[in-house]
């Protein structure tokens, strides 16, 4: 039978040798003269050689993103992509160019929507800000509150602000009372790290076992040369109690007691029967207040105590302390 164009004859050997055979993408190779032209019997034509044309620009992007896969997969994180099939790899790799194109514009659609709803309560707060101040205005006695209410009940309307207990700070002593030489507070607090003593008798204190001169021990005239040392250097005992007076010094009476000309009529006893307080006749040092009712010196610590020491209460009158 003769060949026609189209026919098959399976006695003709070399009809079995141009038979189509399966292709393999790794053996592929874009230069063969086999891919620009059809396996069989029939001549070429322009429409055969552009699908040829076609198929291996089709052949040569799959052997190249099958040669990255396996690039992939000789990394040692990436070893898996060896038994991932192509088309799965393509699919993967869509995946990922679809989620990095997009991410862009939907973190700026976020920031849109966040910068709105803020400028949307900021609107909010201003409207109830407005609706506030069309309240009507309270009576205006509510508003005004008296000096007495604002101070503790226990410290007088004197010059100062008082001071707080450190264990006790709801107890409020007078600014006078701080540094007197008594112990006001509970713990003593208003007698801890005195600069200045409202008593015209004091000696350098003691912290921790040192003494130190940046802060004083305020004392009483009644504990100088009393027997019990009182001061961390002694000289409670010492700097007081002496045979013989300086000439700028005056002695109580028969004693061994000495003190400052400006120790004399302070309010402060110093001498056992009181002879540093007579004959002042209105003349008071160290801050002491005269009292014309009994004629003698209130000492500094008892004015603006809440306690009334001259008989017209002069000692406690916010007007004359002024």
């Amino acid at each position: 039978m003769s060949a026609h164009r189209g026919s098959y004859d399976p006695n003709n050997p070399v009809m079995l040798q141009n038979t189509i055979r399966p292709i393999s993408i790794k053996n592929m190779d874009g230069k063969s003269p086999r891919y620009n032209q059809r396996p069989d019997s029939v001549g070429g034509s322009l429409g055969i050689d552009r699908e040829n044309k076609h198929q291996e620009c089709c052949f040569v992007l799959l052997l190249k993103i099958e040669n990255f896969k396996e690039h992939l997969a000789e990394i040692s994180c990436c070893a898996w992509l060896s038994n991932i099939p192509l088309v799965a790899f393509l699919v993967g790799i869509l995946i990922l160019l679809t989620v990095l194109i997009i991410s862009p514009f939907l973190i700026v659609s976020l920031i849109i929507r966040g910068y709105s709803s803020i400028s949307l309560n900021n609107s909010q707060a201003v409207e109830i800000i407005r609706a506030q101040s069309s309240w009507p205005s309270a009576d205006i006695s509510l508003h005004v509150r008296s000096l007495k209410s604002m101070i503790p009940p226990n410290i007088t309307l004197c010059k100062g602000y008082g001071f707080s207990c450190t264990n006790l700070p709801s107890l409020v002593i007078g600014t006078l009372q701080r540094c007197d030489g008594v112990e006001d507070c509970p713990d003593g607090s208003d007698e801890i790290g005195c600069k200045l003593c409202h008593t015209t008798v004091n000696c350098s204190s003691s912290t921790h076992g040192v003494i130190s001169s940046r802060h004083s021990m305020c004392l009483r005239g009644y504990r100088l040369c009393d027997g019990n040392v009182d001061c961390p250097d002694g000289s409670d005992e010492e700097r007081y109690c002496r045979k013989e007076c300086s000439k700028h010094e005056e002695r109580c009476g028969k004693t061994s007691i000495c003190f400052a000309h400006e120790q004399m009529c302070d309010g402060d006893v110093q001498c056992k029967y009181g002879e540093d307080e007579k004959n002042c006749n209105g003349k008071c040092h160290g801050g002491a207040l005269w009292c014309e009712g009994n004629k003698k010196c209130i000492p500094k610590w008892q004015i603006c105590n809440g306690v009334q020491n001259c008989p017209d209460g002069k000692d406690e009158m916010v007007d004359f302390l002024k």
